[in-house]
């Protein structure tokens, strides 16, 4: 069975205390592993070579150059653990309202490292949270919601850069016939907007399955 890894971006209200310390312990677990550092600092020196290797004269991509393949890497090991997220329930989000919250799936990749091959580390360093995972009061979040815009929500000719770039990403590592780029794209920021007009938090975790 292949790997799925998953992004779920959801409003959310106030939640009880203690998720929000055993989220917050989780994402700081994360973000100071010695080994995510040392990928993430590989990433942003090398992103500019993180290219798929071509065949001359094809555009037909044939493998990962090797700072891609940290990329992924560095993708997977920033999921959060499966039971953390298995936790959220109504109760925790404050509501089970089904358009308040997505789901992205990807077969065979983490859908971050897709987005960050697609905003590089310059828009990926702009978003709250650490890469990918945050937890936002309703305060908090119409204090960043411009920087989510601003990163996710580009120009016309530069969102067709942006999902070029994740497509040929998906090409190379997961399924691109079963996932389109724009979902990913669009996950973060359409949620942030409809929970900054309730106006509510956001939420979003990373996993893998």
């Amino acid at each position: 069975m292949s790997r799925v890894g998953w992004w779920w971006v959801s409003a959310v209200r106030d939640p009880p205390e203690p998720y929000r310390s055993s989220f917050r312990r989780a994402v700081d677990s994360v973000q100071h592993d010695p080994q995510v550092q040392a990928l993430l600092q590989t990433w942003c020196a090398e992103s500019t070579g993180v290219i798929p290797a071509h065949e001359p004269g094809h555009g037909r991509p044939l493998h990962l150059a090797a700072p891609a393949s940290r990329l992924e890497e560095l993708a997977w090991r920033t999921h959060l653990d499966e039971a953390l997220v298995t936790s959220l329930s109504s109760e925790v989000l404050g509501h089970d309202d089904r358009s308040l919250q997505t789901f992205v799936g990807t077969r065979k990749l983490s859908p971050f490292s897709c987005l960050l091959y697609g905003i590089g580390p310059t828009g990926a360093d702009a978003l709250p949270g650490f890469l990918g995972n945050m937890l936002l009061a309703a305060d908090e979040l119409l204090a960043v919601l411009p920087a989510i815009e601003g990163v996710l929500v580009p120009s016309p000719v530069e969102r067709e850069k942006v999902l070029g770039r994740m497509a040929a990403w998906l090409a190379v590592v997961g399924d691109a016939a079963d996932t389109d780029p724009a979902e990913i794209l669009d996950a973060l920021p359409v949620m942030a907007e409809r929970a900054a007009q309730r106006p509510m938090g956001l939420l979003a975790v990373r996993t893998d399955l």
